[in-house]
């Protein structure tokens, strides 16, 4: 049976329930599309892998509600507060280590590697099932690896098909800019929505 899901505002509690049940959901971010679940469904994780036919080896984006709670997982040195201050919630991703001993998202998340990428979305409406599931959600692009993100429901469709939940809504044109946080310094993995000269001021 295939779930569309026209509004993410209208259906929030029917939202909540599907990532509670373990639902794969392909929905609309501040960013691009993400295929998303609860971050800590080691099935739901597993799945996400398969649908996107990604490697083992990496690991998966994530979105959370605040910055505490992103402190359950990662390690954030003061760059990286300055960062998460300035530009969350919004479209920057930043690569943080994570903490050996986290215990709320599942491990097959980061699949044994030291640093996982986080962000708070600029999305009430995903802050608002974020935070009422009481657990991060796997953020990661709603596409098969290697191929272009999709842009809208009707591509989502296609793509993944009737194993999924699809909410609707239109993907905008740039992803998040990703900056990986080291001891002293950052490194630019991709610039997205916020320039590297607002990084660098």
């Amino acid at each position: 049976m295939i779930m569309i899901i026209k509004s993410i505002n209208d259906n929030l509690h029917y939202i909540i329930e599907c990532f509670k049940r373990g639902d794969i959901i392909v929905l609309p971010t501040d960013t691009l599309f993400a295929l998303s679940c609860d971050a800590s469904n080691v099935e739901s994780v597993r799945k996400i892998f398969e649908y996107k036919v990604r490697g083992k080896e990496k690991s998966l984006p994530l979105f959370f509600y605040d910055i505490e709670q992103i402190r359950q997982v990662c390690e954030l040195n003061n760059l990286a507060l300055m960062l998460a201050q300035r530009f969350w919630p919004g479209a920057l991703t930043l690569v943080l280590p994570i903490k050996k001993n986290q215990n709320l998202i599942a491990e097959n998340v980061y699949n044994s590697g030291e640093s996982l990428a986080v962000r708070i979305p600029n999305s009430m409406h995903l802050q608002t099932v974020i935070k009422e599931l009481g657990k991060p959600i796997v953020a990661t692009s709603a596409n098969i690896s290697g191929q272009a993100p999709v842009k809208d429901s009707a591509e989502a469709l296609k793509v993944f098909g009737e194993r999924v939940v699809i909410i609707e809504g239109k993907s905008k044109p740039l992803p998040s800019t990703i900056i990986k946080i080291n001891d002293k310094d950052y490194e630019v993995i991709r610039e997205g929505q916020i320039k590297i000269n607002q990084i660098e001021e």
